[in-house]
């Protein structure tokens, strides 16, 4: 019996149809048996029916309503037009083919329902490709910006360019400033200054000596004995300065010390035998010409003499490491 709304051939005893549903008139039960004989059964066109290894009816997902909704409710009329009309009643063919088309759809409509995982896997995979190629311009940025860093370390500036024979490079300038110490070097020379000061009033102290032995010969015996008590009292504090003086950061420091006391010791002592004749001259007269007192103020001053030699000597080696304007010494100076 074929129906009418779908022209599917059914089964002469058959009510509805099996495709589409619809109630199958009776009077074209009876037409059909009337009017048209019985068709030999035939094969169904190869086209129509699916593949032998057809996947299992088992139950198909339910497709969702967004994409699976129009192949779940069943066959389309493109496809109910593909279902061959000599088919004979009680064959089995249209309906398998009506399943084999369903599950197809139900395939279709699961496929086009797992579409997005592919789309999200195809993101995943540009988005990967998108970190790797960050990675490899971060990596070459940082090799770049290393690049400049050794090759400027390695080697110093090249100015490549040849002059021309022409040309007259300029000599660099010299430079006249002192470079500035440091803080060890600094501190030695602090030492030494406050080692020279002390010579320096040393050299005043022997200055007078000399003015008062001037006296002597111009029979001022008194303004000489002035002069010879000044000088004792300016090498004793002298000697009491030197005594004072921090020199821990000169190396030489405690060996000039000890050399510089020596002379101005020896010079001192030859200042009291020097006031010793004055006194001495006083009593009996300018004139009355040198005594034990002079010959003691000779040896001790050739004593200083030795003493001041040593110390020049040092100090002047002194002087020249640490530099810093530091004038030399010798035995006349002090």
């Amino acid at each position: 019996m074929q129906c009418r709304q779908c022209h599917l051939r059914n089964r002469a005893d058959a009510r509805t149809c099996t495709r589409c549903g619809a109630p199958l008139d009776t009077a074209d039960l009876d037409g059909a048996t009337t009017s048209r004989p019985a068709a030999p059964p035939t094969a169904a066109p190869p086209t129509a029916v699916p593949p032998t290894a057809t996947p299992p009816i088992a139950v198909p997902s339910a497709p969702t309503p967004s994409t699976a909704g129009p192949t779940s409710a069943g066959p389309t009329t493109a496809d109910r037009s593909a279902v061959p009309e000599s088919a004979t009643p009680g064959s089995t063919g249209p309906r398998e083919t009506a399943i084999g088309e369903y599950v197809m759809g139900a395939g279709a409509a699961t496929t086009s329902a797992q579409a997005p995982p592919r789309a999200d896997a195809t993101a995943r995979i540009v988005v990967a490709l998108g970190i790797v190629a960050v990675l490899v311009l971060a990596g070459g940025a940082y090799l770049v910006w290393l690049r400049p860093t050794s090759s400027t370390s390695a080697q110093p500036p090249a100015s490549s360019a040849s002059p021309s024979p022409g040309d007259v490079s300029p000599a660099p300038a010299e430079s006249t400033a002192e470079p500035s110490p440091s803080p060890d070097l600094d501190s030695q020379r602090q030492a030494a200054r406050s080692l020279d000061a002390v010579v320096v009033r040393s050299s005043q102290s022997r200055a007078k000596l000399h003015q008062a032995l001037g006296f002597i010969d111009a029979c001022r015996v008194p303004s000489a004995q002035g002069l010879f008590n000044q000088v004792v009292l300016e090498r004793q504090g002298e000697l009491s300065t030197l005594d004072t003086l921090v020199l821990d950061s000169l190396p030489e420091g405690e060996a000039l010390r000890r050399q510089l006391a020596e002379a101005i010791g020896q010079a001192l002592n030859a200042d009291r035998a020097y006031q010793r004749w004055a006194v001495y001259l006083a009593g009996h007269g300018c004139r009355a010409g040198h005594n034990g007192d002079w010959t003691q103020a000779q040896a001790y001053d050739d004593q200083a003499g030795t003493a001041k030699v040593a110390f020049a000597t040092a100090w002047n080696a002194m002087a020249a490491r640490v530099g810093g304007g530091l004038l030399p010494h010798s035995r006349e100076d002090f």
